[in-house]
Order: C-alpha cells, then structure tokens, then sequence
C-alpha cells in the first residue's frame, strides 16, 4: 500500500498542469491525476491532486552528488512519471516523444516555461531565461576536467541531457534526445531518467532494457532510470575521467554522440546561492561546499542557438483536436500525421495552422503532447 499523504484539490488550472508542489511522503509519490487527451468536452479542465511531501524523505533515502530545491521536484516528477506514463503509453511511450515526455516532467515539478514538442524551443527557453548549456568534450578525461571546473566534480540532479548521434545536431530541431540527471547508485553511477529505447529487438533481454513484457505489448520506448556514467577520482578528490556505463544507450554516449548538459536557471540560481545539498542516501544530509562562482557562457556549437523547427505532424497514434485557443472550441479533428506548422507554444498547447479534413485551412491551437517535430 502506498503511504498516506494529503492531496490539495485546485480547480480550474491553468494549461491543465499536474503540479508536484513538492517531493514524496514515505519514499513513494502519489499519482497526480492526468489530463483528459483529446476528451470531446469544449473544456479540457479537470480537477488537479496536487501531493504535498516529505523533503527529508527523498533525501534520506537517494545518494545526490548534488541537489537543490528544484532538483528534488524535477527528480519527484522524473520518478513519478514512471507509473504515470504507463497510463498513457500510446502517447508517450513512442519515437519522437522526447521533448514531450521532458516537458511533461518539468510540467510536474512545476516549471512551465519549458514545455514544447521541439527540442529547439526548450533549449531556447532555457538560455533565454538565463540557463547554463555546455557540450561535454568527447574525451574521459576533458570531460571530466569541465564537470570539475563548471560544478566541483559533482553532477546536480535535475540537469536535462541534450544529446544527438550528430555532430552538432544540437542546432537541428527534432533530433534531439532528452534526459534528466537523477541519484547515484551503489557503483557511483550517475542515473538518467529517459524515455529509453534499448529494447531486446534479435538479441536477449539485457539489464536496462525496456522490460521484455511491455516490449510485447507493442511499446518501443518507455521512461526508466538507467546508468548514465561512472566516475573516477584521484587522491585528493579530484575528478579525474568520466565513462559512459551503457554504450548501449548511445544517444547518451558522449563519447560518440553529442551531449550536452542544459541546467535550468532555477538550478543555476540555487547553486550560484549555495543552497545545495549533499546526501549519501544512509540518512546523511549536508550543505555543499560549492556555489556557482562565475556562470559560465553557453557553449553551443558554432551556428549558435537551436533552429527553430516549423514543422510538425500529429502524433501517429492519437488525432488531435483543433481549437480557436487552449481549452476553446473545437474546429476540426486531425487525422494521424497531418502534416502543421507551428506559430508559437503556450505552455502545454501550440499554434499551429493546418488543413483540416474537410479541406479547409485552419489555424488554432492543438495540446503539445499529441505533435511531434517532422524537419529533416
């Protein structure tokens, strides 16, 4: 059974965000309730379960190199959404579903002004609003020395993973992969909550695998912890070479793909402060003895920011209502990958314009989750 805890009902939220006001009693979070997809309803509000937590609960018992006060909600939400997705696996559980799964998350830990079906946008509101990027060096040891210069040789939870398998593809919308840093394990293991796509497609199931079951119910992804890298260290403490666990998982194989970590400006501000904490996951809760010096410069490749990509198509399992604004009258119905071009995102809805079925051209706004990036 899962430990009590007290739900705050809030009517009529905005954007229909399940906000996780913070992290989870007895080690457990309760589920939020998940928005009506595509309900037939000229409103799409609903009735939100906000879980009110016990802070000391996941710090007690998750190793943190380092985590701050936004950290912990992001990585509430990051585990949260593991039974949540399920829920809605023929939405999330699928190809080109990594920024909607990481905006999900984030709409879950609260920070709203993420969320996009494009990777572009999210890097974009991330340096837009102050936010760190920088690409890890593709080199053990390089990469390394910048987690030592940038953050002390820790790795703070809550930092997003950016990654492609091209080189810089970090500039090319709807190619990016999407993860969130997590706890430490018994190995020091640094985890990545992901929608993973390591599947026992002509070979045996392997550890860290999408579980062979949920692979035979037809789901090619699903979001899941796995190991992301090991760590080692010199006599003093120094962080001397970083290696990728699981090659396996290539996209987050920076020495063969691009990766690139994005920590928001809420972390950013919080470790600037020195608010951060250091836990063993034994019951031990210290303040870390770092803070942000100099905010470094985002480090992207030399085109600059991420393309903004304006093309998208609805998702290939679910059709999408059309409506004249978020949560407004329905125009039309979408079939599956209907070809749209984005106008802008609101939060969890984007404008767009298409053509309708009946053939007429339209424009309005569609729910975020159900399109996907289409640029080549």
């Amino acid at each position: 059974m899962r430990p009590a805890f007290s739900k705050i009902k809030s009517k009529s939220i905005n954007l229909n965000i399940c906000t996780l006001a913070a992290v989870f009693a007895g080690g457990v979070l309760s589920s939020c309730k998940m928005r009506t997809f595509n309900a037939t309803a000229q409103s799409d509000l609903q009735d939100v379960e906000r879980v009110e937590f016990e802070r000391k609960t996941i710090l007690s018992s998750h190793r943190f190199d380092l985590i701050t006060a936004s950290g912990e909600r992001i990585f509430a939400a990051a585990k949260e959404w593991i039974p949540d997705q399920e829920k809605n696996a023929a939405l999330f559980a699928t190809a080109n579903q990594h920024a909607n799964n990481i905006s999900r998350v984030l709409e879950m830990a609260g920070l709203t002004a993420y969320s996009s079906p494009t990777g572009a946008d999210i890097l974009s509101a991330v340096l837009k609003n102050g936010g760190l990027i920088f690409t890890l060096p593709q080199n053990k040891q390089l990469a390394a020395a910048q987690i030592e210069k940038v953050f002390g040789g820790k790795i703070p939870a809550g930092v997003l993973l950016s990654a492609c398998r091209r080189e810089n593809c970090a500039t090319r919308s709807g190619e990016n992969f999407f993860g969130i840093t997590g706890d430490v394990d018994s190995n020091d293991f640094v985890s990545v909550y992901h929608n993973n796509s390591y599947r026992p497609e002509n070979r045996p199931w392997r550890p860290y695998m999408i579980p062979l079951a949920w692979f035979r119910q037809g789901f090619s992804h699903k979001w899941m912890a796995t190991p992301w890298v090991g760590r080692q260290r010199d006599s003093r403490g120094q962080l001397t070479e970083i290696h990728p666990v699981l090659p396996q998982i290539d996209q987050f194989d920076y020495l063969n793909s691009t990766v690139s970590l994005v920590v928001l400006p809420e972390i950013a501000a919080e470790l600037k402060k020195g608010t951060a904490v250091v836990t063993d996951g034994a019951g031990s809760i210290m303040p870390a003895k770092f803070a942000l010096q100099n905010f470094p410069v985002a480090d992207l490749p030399e085109q600059g920011l991420p393309s903004d990509c304006k093309k998208l198509k609805t998702h290939s399992e679910i059709s999408a209502f059309l409506r004249d604004k978020p949560q407004g009258n329905i125009l039309c119905k979408f079939t599956f990958a209907t070809p749209l071009e984005k106008v802008s995102v609101a939060g969890s809805w984007t404008e767009v314009k298409g053509v309708c079925p009946d053939g007429r051209s339209a424009g309005g706004f569609v729910f975020s989750a159900h399109v996907v990036p289409s640029c080549e």
